[in-house]
C-alpha cells in the first residue's frame, strides 16, 4: 500500500510539472541547500579572470551563503553577475560581525564589494535578491592585484 502511494504521490508531481503546475514545487540548483551553517566553499581567484559559479535564487526568501579563505593579504573583490538585482552582505565567519554592505556598486543592478581582507581567515558572503527578485546570477571573489605607485 505503501508504495502504490508513494508511487502515485511521484506520478502526480511529474505530471504537474509536465504541465506547468508545479510552482510550489522546490527547485534546487546544484549547491543547495546551503545556509550559514553550510555555505558554498568557493575558491578565492587570484585576479579577475576567475569564472562565475552559476547560482539561482529561486524565490523571494532565498539565500545563497559563500566561504572563503583567502590565501593571502589584500583588497578581496566579491561580486555577482546576472540579470536580477542582488544585494551581497560580507561577514566575518568567526564574529558574524558584518563587514559591508552593498546593493548596485557592480554591472547594472549587481552587487560588489571591495574589502580587505587578512590570509587564512574566514568570511561569509550572502546574497539576496532585492525587493524580491529571483532567477539566475553569477558569484566570484578575487584578490585584486595591489596598485603600485611610482613617485618621481
Amino acid at each position: 500500500m505503501k508504495n502504490r502511494i508513494l508511487l502515485s504521490a511521484v506520478f502526480f508531481i511529474a505530471m504537474a510539472a509536465a504541465f506547468g503546475q508545479a510552482s510550489y514545487l522546490p527547485q534546487m540548483d546544484s549547491m543547495e541547500p546551503d545556509s550559514w551553517d553550510n555555505p558554498v566553499t568557493v575558491e578565492v581567484g587570484v585576479d579577475g579572470s576567475i569564472t562565475f559559479l552559476e547560482r539561482t535564487l529561486h524565490n523571494e526568501d532565498d539565500e545563497d551563503y559563500f566561504l572563503f579563505v583567502p590565501g593571502r593579504d589584500g583588497l578581496l573583490i566579491v561580486e555577482t553577475s546576472g540579470d536580477i538585482d542582488t544585494i551581497m552582505y560580507f561577514y566575518n565567519a568567526n564574529t558574524r560581525e558584518e563587514l559591508a554592505y552593498d546593493d548596485d556598486d557592480g554591472a547594472d543592478l549587481n552587487a560588489m564589494i571591495s574589502c580587505r581582507v587578512q590570509a587564512g581567515r574566514r568570511y561569509i558572503a550572502r546574497v539576496t535578491g532585492y525587493s524580491g527578485s529571483t532567477g539566475p546570477y553569477g558569484f566570484r571573489a578575487y584578490i585584486s592585484e595591489p596598485v603600485v605607485v611610482l613617485s618621481r
